[in-house]
Protein backbone atom coordinates (compact mmCIF):
# COMPACT_ATOMS: atom_id res chain seq x y z
CA UNK A 1 0.00 0.00 0.00
CA UNK A 2 0.85 3.33 -0.83
CA UNK A 3 2.15 5.95 1.87
CA UNK A 4 0.05 9.07 2.47
CA UNK A 5 0.57 11.89 0.65
CA UNK A 6 0.28 15.51 1.59
CA UNK A 7 -3.56 16.44 2.20
CA UNK A 8 -4.55 12.28 1.99
CA UNK A 9 -6.44 10.82 5.32
CA UNK A 10 -4.69 8.22 7.16
CA UNK A 11 -5.97 4.96 7.67
CA UNK A 12 -5.33 2.85 10.98
CA UNK A 13 -6.26 -0.43 11.64
CA UNK A 14 -6.19 -2.83 14.84
CA UNK A 15 -7.25 -5.73 13.67
CA UNK A 16 -6.49 -7.43 10.15
CA UNK A 17 -8.63 -6.27 7.15
CA UNK A 18 -8.22 -6.22 3.40
CA UNK A 19 -6.53 -2.94 2.99
CA UNK A 20 -7.39 -2.32 -0.47
CA UNK A 21 -10.83 -3.02 -0.11
CA UNK A 22 -11.10 -0.89 2.50
CA UNK A 23 -9.14 2.58 0.96
CA UNK A 24 -11.56 1.62 -2.30
CA UNK A 25 -14.27 1.80 -0.23
CA UNK A 26 -13.70 4.83 1.57
CA UNK A 27 -12.22 6.53 -1.83
CA UNK A 28 -15.82 5.63 -3.66
CA UNK A 29 -17.79 6.24 -0.59
CA UNK A 30 -21.47 5.84 -0.35
CA UNK A 31 -22.45 5.81 -4.13
CA UNK A 32 -19.56 3.89 -5.41
CA UNK A 33 -17.88 6.63 -7.71
CA UNK A 34 -14.65 5.58 -8.74
CA UNK A 35 -12.38 8.93 -7.34
CA UNK A 36 -10.01 10.82 -9.84
CA UNK A 37 -7.49 10.65 -7.16
CA UNK A 38 -7.42 8.83 -4.25
CA UNK A 39 -7.81 10.53 -0.72
CA UNK A 40 -7.42 7.71 1.31
CA UNK A 41 -3.76 5.73 2.69
CA UNK A 42 -3.34 3.27 5.14
CA UNK A 43 -0.51 4.62 7.54
CA UNK A 44 2.79 2.68 7.02
CA UNK A 45 2.75 2.36 11.03
CA UNK A 46 1.57 -1.16 12.35
CA UNK A 47 -1.04 -0.77 15.04
CA UNK A 48 -2.78 -4.39 15.13
CA UNK A 49 -4.05 -5.22 18.67
CA UNK A 50 -3.61 -1.81 19.80
CA UNK A 51 -5.89 0.32 21.44
CA UNK A 52 -7.38 3.33 18.88
CA UNK A 53 -5.53 5.46 22.08
CA UNK A 54 -2.11 4.65 20.17
CA UNK A 55 -3.28 5.42 17.01
CA UNK A 56 -4.67 8.94 18.57
CA UNK A 57 -1.71 9.92 20.37
CA UNK A 58 0.29 8.77 17.21
CA UNK A 59 -1.22 10.66 15.17
CA UNK A 60 -0.89 14.11 17.36
CA UNK A 61 2.51 13.85 17.60
CA UNK A 62 3.65 12.29 13.84
CA UNK A 63 5.22 15.07 11.56
CA UNK A 64 3.99 13.74 8.22
CA UNK A 65 2.10 15.02 5.63
CA UNK A 66 -1.24 13.57 5.42
CA UNK A 67 -4.36 15.37 7.10
CA UNK A 68 -3.61 16.60 10.75
CA UNK A 69 -7.41 16.96 11.98
CA UNK A 70 -9.24 13.74 10.55
CA UNK A 71 -8.22 9.74 10.41
CA UNK A 72 -9.55 6.97 10.16
CA UNK A 73 -9.37 3.80 12.27
CA UNK A 74 -11.05 0.10 11.05
CA UNK A 75 -11.20 -1.17 14.47
CA UNK A 76 -13.97 -4.34 13.99
CA UNK A 77 -13.19 -7.40 10.99
CA UNK A 78 -16.69 -6.78 9.58
CA UNK A 79 -15.97 -3.21 9.47
CA UNK A 80 -18.02 -2.99 6.31
CA UNK A 81 -21.33 -4.04 8.49
CA UNK A 82 -20.68 -2.50 11.77
CA UNK A 83 -18.91 0.60 10.72
CA UNK A 84 -15.23 2.23 11.13
CA UNK A 85 -14.24 5.32 13.34
CA UNK A 86 -13.98 8.39 12.25
CA UNK A 87 -11.81 11.11 14.55
CA UNK A 88 -11.79 14.63 14.31
CA UNK A 89 -8.85 15.84 16.79
CA UNK A 90 -9.81 19.52 16.82
CA UNK A 91 -14.00 19.48 17.05
CA UNK A 92 -14.33 22.90 18.90
CA UNK A 93 -11.20 22.57 20.86
CA UNK A 94 -11.74 18.44 21.69
CA UNK A 95 -11.45 15.32 20.36
CA UNK A 96 -14.72 13.59 18.85
CA UNK A 97 -15.01 10.65 17.25
CA UNK A 98 -18.35 8.89 15.86
CA UNK A 99 -18.94 4.98 14.27
CA UNK A 100 -19.98 5.31 11.18
CA UNK A 101 -20.59 3.48 7.80
CA UNK A 102 -17.38 3.32 5.87
CA UNK A 103 -18.29 4.59 2.20
CA UNK A 104 -20.01 7.36 4.25
CA UNK A 105 -17.03 8.19 6.23
CA UNK A 106 -15.31 8.49 2.48
CA UNK A 107 -17.62 11.09 1.74
CA UNK A 108 -18.66 12.49 4.63
CA UNK A 109 -14.97 12.83 6.08
CA UNK A 110 -13.32 15.09 2.78
CA UNK A 111 -16.90 17.38 2.87
CA UNK A 112 -16.21 18.00 6.62
CA UNK A 113 -11.98 18.92 5.63
CA UNK A 114 -12.59 21.80 3.35
CA UNK A 115 -15.96 22.94 4.80
CA UNK A 116 -18.65 22.31 2.80
CA UNK A 117 -20.74 20.21 6.32
CA UNK A 118 -19.83 20.89 9.85
CA UNK A 119 -18.63 18.02 12.25
CA UNK A 120 -22.17 18.64 13.85
CA UNK A 121 -23.70 17.78 10.47
CA UNK A 122 -22.20 14.15 10.89
CA UNK A 123 -23.22 13.29 13.94
CA UNK A 124 -26.53 14.33 13.01
CA UNK A 125 -27.10 13.23 9.55
CA UNK A 126 -28.23 9.77 8.66
CA UNK A 127 -29.31 8.07 11.62
CA UNK A 128 -30.24 4.72 9.67
CA UNK A 129 -27.07 4.33 8.76
CA UNK A 130 -24.74 5.47 12.05
CA UNK A 131 -23.54 3.16 14.06
CA UNK A 132 -23.66 4.08 18.06
CA UNK A 133 -22.53 1.37 21.00
CA UNK A 134 -24.43 -1.68 20.60
CA UNK A 135 -25.75 -1.89 24.26
CA UNK A 136 -27.13 1.16 25.64
CA UNK A 137 -25.10 2.58 28.77
CA UNK A 138 -27.47 1.92 31.92
CA UNK A 139 -28.31 4.82 34.50
CA UNK A 140 -29.10 3.97 38.07
CA UNK A 141 -31.01 6.80 39.91
CA UNK A 142 -32.23 7.16 43.24
CA UNK A 143 -36.06 7.58 43.55
CA UNK A 144 -36.23 11.30 44.60
CA UNK A 145 -34.10 12.03 41.02
CA UNK A 146 -37.15 9.11 38.70
CA UNK A 147 -39.87 10.63 41.12
CA UNK A 148 -39.73 14.20 40.47
CA UNK A 149 -42.22 15.54 37.75
CA UNK A 150 -39.93 15.57 34.64
CA UNK A 151 -36.88 13.87 36.81
CA UNK A 152 -36.34 11.16 34.05
CA UNK A 153 -36.47 13.45 31.14
CA UNK A 154 -34.41 15.75 32.09
CA UNK A 155 -31.96 13.05 33.59
CA UNK A 156 -31.34 11.59 30.16
CA UNK A 157 -31.57 14.24 27.76
CA UNK A 158 -28.57 15.74 29.68
CA UNK A 159 -26.85 12.87 29.37
CA UNK A 160 -27.77 11.87 26.00
CA UNK A 161 -26.89 15.84 24.42
CA UNK A 162 -23.35 15.33 26.23
CA UNK A 163 -21.67 18.47 25.55
CA UNK A 164 -23.10 21.83 24.42
CA UNK A 165 -20.57 21.86 20.86
CA UNK A 166 -22.84 18.88 19.70
CA UNK A 167 -24.79 21.87 18.74
CA UNK A 168 -29.03 20.14 19.73
CA UNK A 169 -28.34 16.95 18.21
CA UNK A 170 -28.88 13.60 20.99
CA UNK A 171 -27.69 10.60 20.73
CA UNK A 172 -30.07 8.12 22.79
CA UNK A 173 -26.61 5.90 24.30
CA UNK A 174 -27.95 5.74 27.83
CA UNK A 175 -31.13 4.21 28.94
CA UNK A 176 -32.32 4.40 32.61
CA UNK A 177 -32.63 1.13 34.30
CA UNK A 178 -35.88 -0.40 35.22
CA UNK A 179 -35.66 -0.31 38.89
CA UNK A 180 -34.80 3.00 40.56
CA UNK A 181 -32.87 3.19 43.62
CA UNK A 182 -34.58 2.93 46.70
CA UNK A 183 -33.51 6.08 48.97
CA UNK A 184 -34.40 6.41 53.16
CA UNK A 185 -34.78 9.63 55.30
CA UNK A 186 -32.22 9.82 57.69
CA UNK A 187 -31.45 12.72 60.66
CA UNK A 188 -29.56 15.42 59.53
CA UNK A 189 -29.19 14.24 56.33
CA UNK A 190 -30.79 14.24 52.73
CA UNK A 191 -30.65 10.48 52.00
CA UNK A 192 -28.36 7.56 53.07
CA UNK A 193 -25.62 6.58 50.78
CA UNK A 194 -26.41 4.19 47.58
CA UNK A 195 -24.47 1.06 47.96
CA UNK A 196 -21.79 1.15 45.17
CA UNK A 197 -21.20 -2.67 45.17
CA UNK A 198 -25.15 -3.18 45.63
CA UNK A 199 -26.29 -1.53 42.56
CA UNK A 200 -22.90 -2.94 41.09
CA UNK A 201 -24.40 -6.83 41.51
CA UNK A 202 -27.61 -5.57 40.39
CA UNK A 203 -26.29 -4.35 37.26
CA UNK A 204 -24.70 -7.64 36.58
CA UNK A 205 -28.30 -9.06 36.84
CA UNK A 206 -29.78 -6.58 34.48
CA UNK A 207 -27.86 -6.37 31.90
CA UNK A 208 -28.43 -9.69 31.02
CA UNK A 209 -32.11 -9.31 30.45
CA UNK A 210 -32.33 -5.35 29.10
CA UNK A 211 -29.46 -5.44 27.05
CA UNK A 212 -27.04 -2.94 28.60
CA UNK A 213 -23.05 -3.01 28.13
CA UNK A 214 -22.07 -5.23 30.90
CA UNK A 215 -18.74 -3.53 31.78
CA UNK A 216 -19.79 0.09 32.77
CA UNK A 217 -23.03 2.22 33.90
CA UNK A 218 -23.89 5.67 35.27
CA UNK A 219 -25.07 5.81 38.72
CA UNK A 220 -27.24 9.49 39.22
CA UNK A 221 -26.09 9.24 43.26
CA UNK A 222 -26.88 13.23 43.69
CA UNK A 223 -30.37 14.92 43.63
CA UNK A 224 -28.68 17.88 42.49
CA UNK A 225 -26.66 16.10 39.58
CA UNK A 226 -26.46 19.17 37.44
CA UNK A 227 -24.35 20.39 39.98
CA UNK A 228 -22.49 17.25 41.60
CA UNK A 229 -22.37 15.39 38.63
CA UNK A 230 -22.79 11.43 38.04
CA UNK A 231 -20.42 8.58 38.98
CA UNK A 232 -19.05 6.89 36.21
CA UNK A 233 -18.38 3.36 36.70
CA UNK A 234 -16.64 0.33 35.96
CA UNK A 235 -17.73 -3.35 36.63
CA UNK A 236 -16.10 -6.71 36.14
CA UNK A 237 -18.53 -9.98 34.61
CA UNK A 238 -19.47 -11.15 38.33
CA UNK A 239 -21.01 -7.45 39.31
CA UNK A 240 -17.32 -6.34 41.12
CA UNK A 241 -16.57 -3.00 41.35
CA UNK A 242 -13.43 -2.50 39.55
CA UNK A 243 -12.94 1.75 39.56
CA UNK A 244 -14.98 4.66 39.12
CA UNK A 245 -14.85 8.42 38.76
CA UNK A 246 -17.17 11.35 38.78
CA UNK A 247 -17.52 13.56 35.83
CA UNK A 248 -19.62 16.26 35.22
CA UNK A 249 -23.61 15.28 33.38
CA UNK A 250 -22.61 16.43 29.59
CA UNK A 251 -19.16 14.88 29.74
CA UNK A 252 -20.23 11.32 31.91
CA UNK A 253 -21.96 9.66 28.46
CA UNK A 254 -18.85 11.11 26.50
CA UNK A 255 -16.67 9.55 28.14
CA UNK A 256 -18.28 6.23 28.44
CA UNK A 257 -18.85 6.25 24.51
CA UNK A 258 -15.16 6.98 23.71
CA UNK A 259 -14.25 3.86 25.90
CA UNK A 260 -16.75 1.77 24.01
CA UNK A 261 -15.49 2.82 20.89
CA UNK A 262 -12.01 2.00 22.23
CA UNK A 263 -11.28 5.93 21.39
CA UNK A 264 -9.50 5.96 25.06
CA UNK A 265 -8.54 4.01 27.50
CA UNK A 266 -10.24 4.26 30.74
CA UNK A 267 -7.38 5.94 32.93
CA UNK A 268 -7.24 8.58 29.78
CA UNK A 269 -11.17 9.01 30.74
CA UNK A 270 -10.19 9.60 34.12
CA UNK A 271 -7.60 12.14 33.03
CA UNK A 272 -9.78 14.55 30.98
CA UNK A 273 -10.18 17.68 31.89
CA UNK A 274 -14.04 18.25 32.85
CA UNK A 275 -13.10 22.46 31.98
CA UNK A 276 -11.49 22.23 28.78
CA UNK A 277 -13.29 19.36 27.34
CA UNK A 278 -10.52 16.81 26.59
CA UNK A 279 -7.36 15.15 27.99
CA UNK A 280 -4.58 16.73 29.64
CA UNK A 281 -1.49 15.47 28.22
CA UNK A 282 1.91 15.52 29.87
Amino acid sequence: MPSPKPGNFCVYTTVPVDLDFLVRTLDEGQFNNPPSQTQFAVCSNSFLNQPVSAIVNYHRTSPGVFNKQYFIVADRAEWLAEGIIAVNLDFDGFIDATRMLAGIAGDAIPSVSILNSEWYEILGSRLDDRMYPKDQFAVYARENITGQADGERKLLTALNTGLESRKDYSVPVCRLAPTPLATSKVPDRTDVEIDLSSVASKHAQITRDEGFDPSTFILADEVDWDQHGVLVVRVAEDGAVLDQYRKPIDVAAEVLTWFYLGLYTWEEGKAWDDKKCEIEED
